[in-house]
């Protein structure tokens, strides 16, 4: 095999890697006769809907590639590789000829291909004569080839229609290499260049492409993070990790649901007898733990896209239509980059900062998941979301996979409680419940490993170890919760005594209420009087929480000294974990967040009681005030104090207080029957502080002082709060920055700064900077938008945080590729649309529309009117303008004389050419162009 041969194979293999079987099969026999039959086929039928278009547009192109072809079988003797330019051509001439728009692309991209190669037979002696010419054919050979592969990206995919332009578009810097690309090696061929010239322009065309793809990279990335931002979804990855580590101590826990048979014929890819299924079961019984087997063994199968979700109770992240349909746009995303484009221009188009429109999820879920070839949708815990959230959840899945064209390419699986009404909505789904069999074994393994784990801490004998591994069994009732509950509860006594009187038969816990009565018995009997109070704190501040706190907030919190108004970490701040406190009840999630092992363990504390609720709002609106109203708030703070205070760790609580202690007060009134007036006045002291720091430079409002002086001074002071958290709301409604938190809003502002100064100027030493991410977590960079997500989260570097920003502050960008204001936007919508107007008006919005029954001479005299205008607005000086109307007519003029008797979409594909030719000396710039174009073709 001749190097020259070697280099074809290798282009060919490269294509052909992207290539199905089934496509390579086609490609191969395919013959320039069978492209010529589909160009008629496609006429024939363009004929019959009247949407006649010049199909003469390609044949300069086919000329070429059958000149390259001959010349290919001479120069090496063979014929194989030719079919793989035929095979891609007709392909998409098949599928692009469905629609308008996509076929006119397509067709003048075929003539500036067309355009930079010269008819190679007639230098066929110089390929035979000069083998180094040789190189310049495996050269064109993969610029064919390449323009054929992102071809073949769009229109492969099933929805291609609904992503055609963004994915095109996203691809022209390609298209103009690759035409350029075919400049440099034509003017190679006709110069006759010597090997040096050869090898330069091959030395030239790598670096071109070196530079193109770091270019694309570089461009994708920034996209993606774009993008990314755009959905702010939650990572349920890390969810799933959290999960699979459950079962990763016991490789064959929850085994039993991959052998099920619904779950087997649910998940093979070759059989779609099963598109719904429903798992459900008692609460407690490891639900999401089988959910996350499931996952893992979907992600298994090639190809296949696995999107899943673990909804959440009482967490707007997680329980939420919105929230779960960011997260599985951010996984088809994952699976699936060629959709970059199409979600990039999607958020570009909604002027959204945050992907914020149920009906725009919808439309992109819609269009993203039938892209893909197999798809398998898991959503765990669907009970944890409100009524209203669940339904759109379950209709718009279940619609999903009832309405696809290819049984079996989408299927759903729901996983929860045995609700009715989740019955009614699945009726037709198939169903597995998990009965206590189900899990038994995997109940006794797990008691078995924890009852050697108890007896070996307190040296008991095997007859009590296998005690506890039967009692726990078989009062578990399949419910791994259950056992985990009391299996951690027995290993946390600290003496055999107390470890006896839980083993007692009569007080052995029977169900989830006794197993969470049993840990709040330990912990409500604790020896240790400042480890109750600080549990009781914790558990109650879990509960009324307005999102899930992290752990350096607790931390903050429990570190106030409301009296001294101090914060203290190294003489206050917990040293032991949230687990040591409460046991069981509580775990640590992704991001540092405390929050309850079930949803059941909430439920238990507020229904017997534990936790207060009322009172306990009212605490924690007392703290955040109080905390508030410290001298750290102060607004005449010099520099150097307010970074000794930062460094303190003084503001580790402020990003919750500043925004939920509105939250807080607002329950007050339940707080004032169950607490007495006492109480209240406590709290009117509170907000008497807080307003005297803060008041002295709030926007003035008439009734704010109003409401203040009564609230302070009235004997029932809980009945002036409604107007005032009624205030405050507003004051927050009508301005989302950080000033709708009023004066408040300005401190926290310079603490945020400060914070940020620390890191970029390298001014804390190791020490420093490991305590400060002790105080203030890993996201420094925090939005100034207070409803918005990333208030609070904030960003790992100032880069996302401003592009973040970029899209509140100018949500309205331009659409258009290579445009400047892709990026940075407009402030409102009517910017936008007067910059599309002028910078890239829209040729079928300009054009005239005819009706088909005007006589030839009329619709004559419209296109040159159409065309004057056109001049009038588009030319560049009065000179242009009087010759384009002189043209203008003598075109109009031509297509009168040749309309009749023929079809105008004739008369039009014969004139064109010479319409452009005249005009492009008139218009200066593709712009104008395009225009004039859009008239000949569109609007005619």
């Amino acid at each position: 095999m001749t190097s020259m041969e070697s280099g074809f194979r290798n282009a060919l293999a490269k294509f052909c890697s992207d290539l199905t079987p089934r496509e390579v099969g086609e490609f191969r026999f395919t013959t320039l006769d069978d492209v010529y039959k589909v160009v008629v086929t496609i006429q024939h039928q363009q004929a019959r809907r009247k949407e006649m278009m010049n199909l003469t547009r390609i044949q300069s192109f086919l000329e070429a590639m059958k000149s390259f072809g001959e010349v290919i079988e001479v120069f090496l003797n063979l014929s194989e590789f030719i079919p793989f330019i035929w095979g891609p051509i007709k392909f998409v001439l098949k599928i692009a000829s469905s629609w308008t728009e996509s076929f006119d692309t397509l067709l003048g991209v075929y003539e500036q291909l067309a355009d930079s190669m010269p008819l190679l037979n007639q230098y066929q002696a110089l390929f035979v004569n000069n083998s180094s010419m040789g190189r310049v054919l495996e050269m064109v050979y993969v610029d064919i080839l390449d323009f054929h592969r992102c071809a073949l990206v769009v229109f492969r995919k099933p929805i291609w229609r609904q992503i055609f332009r963004s994915v095109w578009n996203d691809f022209n810097t390609r298209f103009q290499h690759i035409i350029d690309s075919l400049r440099r090696h034509g003017s190679l061929v006709e110069s006759q260049a010597n090997i040096i010239q050869i090898q330069n322009c091959q030395a030239e065309s790598a670096r071109l492409q070196a530079a193109l793809t770091k270019l694309e990279d570089t461009d994708h990335k920034e996209k993606r993070l774009s993008t990314l931002n755009w959905l702010s979804s939650t990572d349920v990855n890390l969810d799933q990790e959290s999960y699979t580590a459950v079962w990763d101590e016991d490789p064959d826990s929850g085994l039993w649901i991959l052998h099920n048979e619904k779950i087997r014929i649910w998940a093979n890819p070759d059989i779609a007898l099963i598109p719904c299924l429903w798992v459900n079961g008692i609460p407690g019984a490891g639900k999401t733990i089988l959910a996350s087997r499931i996952i893992q063994e979907c992600q298994k199968l090639n190809p296949a896209s696995v999107l899943f979700f673990y909804c959440k109770h009482l967490d707007d992240r997680r329980n939420t239509f919105l929230a779960l349909a960011r997260s599985i746009l951010a996984q088809l995303l994952a699976h699936n980059p060629g959709l970059l484009p199409y979600f990039y221009q999607k958020s570009v188009a909604s002027s959204q900062t945050s992907l914020n429109s149920i009906q725009l999820c919808k439309e992109i879920l819609d269009v993203a998941i039938k892209s893909c070839a197999k798809t398998y949708i898991i959503i765990d815990g669907i009970d944890e979301c409100d009524m209203k959230e669940r339904k759109m959840i379950i209709s718009f899945f279940t619609s999903l996979v009832d309405t696809q064209t290819q049984p079996g390419n989408i299927r759903s699986l729901f996983v929860s409680q045995d609700d009715n009404d989740i019955k009614k909505m699945l009726a037709t789904a198939s169903i597995i419940r998990i009965s206590s069999d189900n899990n038994k074994a995997d109940i006794e393994r797990f008691a078995t490993k924890w009852a050697f784990k108890i007896t070996e801490k307190f040296a008991l004998s095997n007859e009590v170890q296998d005690f506890i591994t039967g009692i726990v069994t078989n009062r578990s009732d399949g419910m791994f919760l259950y056992a985990k509950l009391v299996l951690t509860n027995l290993y946390g006594q600290t003496t055999r005594a107390q470890l006896r009187a839980e083993l007692r038969l009569d007080t052995f816990p029977k169900g989830l209420d006794q197993a969470y009565g049993r840990i709040m018995y330990r912990i409500m009997h604790n020896p240790n009087t400042a480890e109750l109070e600080q549990a009781q704190k914790l558990l109650s501040w879990i509960v009324c929480s307005k999102r899930p706190m992290k752990w350096h907030e607790i931390q903050c919190a429990m570190s106030i000294d409301s009296q001294e108004e101090t914060i203290d970490f190294d003489a206050r701040q917990l040293r032991v974990q949230a687990r040591d406190l409460c046991g069981s009840l509580v775990e640590m999630y992704p991001g540092d967040r405390i929050e309850f092992v079930h949803s059941t363990a909430r439920t238990y504390l507020i229904q017997e009681k534990y936790v207060k609720v009322a009172v306990e709002e009212r605490k924690l609106a007392l703290l955040c005030l109080r905390y508030l109203s410290f001298s750290c708030f102060d607004y005449d703070l010099s520099r150097s104090e307010l970074s000794d205070l930062v460094v303190d760790g003084y503001y580790a609580f402020q990003d919750y207080a500043a925004l939920h202690w509105i939250d807080h007060l607002g329950m007050l009134k339940q707080s004032q029957a169950q607490s007495g007036n006492t109480e209240a006045k406590e709290l009117a002291s509170a907000v008497m502080h807080f307003w005297e720091r803060h008041n002295n430079q709030q926007r003035e409002r008439e009734e704010s002082p109003g409401i203040v002086t009564g609230f302070l001074s009235n004997d029932r002071p809980i009945d002036y709060l409604s107007p005032l958290i009624a205030e405050t709301k507003q004051l927050r409604a009508e301005d989302e920055s950080i000033a709708g938190l009023g004066a408040l809003g300005e401190v926290v502002s310079r603490v945020r700064s400060n914070i940020e100064q620390s890191i970029d100027t390298a001014a804390l030493d190791a020490e420093s900077l490991q305590d400060m991410k002790r105080y203030y977590g890993l996201n420094w960079y925090k939005c100034p938008k207070h409803p918005c997500f990333y208030f609070h989260e904030g960003f790992p570097s100032a880069g996302l945080r401003d592009l973040h920003i970029d899209r509140h502050e100018r949500p309205h960008c331009c659409t258009e590729p290579g445009c400047p204001r892709l990026k940075i936007g407009f402030i409102s919508e009517k910017e936008l649309k007067k910059h599309l107007n002028i910078t890239h008006p829209n040729p079928e919005t300009l054009s005239w529309k005819f009706s088909k029954s005007l006589p030839g001479t009329l619709l004559c005299e419209f296109i040159c009117e159409a065309m004057q205008m056109s001049a009038r607005t588009y030319a560049q000086s009065a000179v242009e303008v009087f010759f384009a109307r002189v043209i203008a007519k003598g075109i109009s003029q031509c297509m009168s004389q040749c309309i009749q008797g023929k079809s105008v979409s004739y008369a039009v594909a014969s004139y064109e050419e010479e319409a452009l030719g005249v005009v492009a000396n008139v218009f200066t710039g593709p712009k104008h162009l395009r225009i004039m174009s859009g008239f000949l073709i569109n609007g005619v």
